[in-house]
């Protein structure tokens, strides 16, 4: 269960307002959101807070990418001689 403070919550709750104005297709999502903040039901919190999060990922993983980007700037490097940022 994660524990959130009133404060939190409440600025939550406005966060999901001003998404659900701003994008209606999905404002049945963030008004369930304001409800489940809104109403206490504080076994629902880590639905709320956590959703759209990915997995972390693994050193490893990363080690990956920042190794493919390094040789796509060193090919990007030779083949035009400069780096474009």
């Amino acid at each position: 269960m994660i524990n959130i403070s009133d404060v939190e919550r409440r600025v939550l709750i406005n966060q999901a307002r001003i998404l659900a104005a701003l994008y209606p297709l999905e404002a049945s999502k963030f008004e369930r959101s304001i409800e489940i903040l809104s109403e206490g039901y504080h076994e629902a919190w880590a639905e709320v807070i956590m959703s759209g999060l990915k997995r972390p990922f693994l050193k490893e993983d990363m080690n990956f990418i920042y190794q493919t980007l390094e040789m796509f700037d060193w090919y990007h490097l030779t083949l035009w001689g400069f780096v474009v940022l």
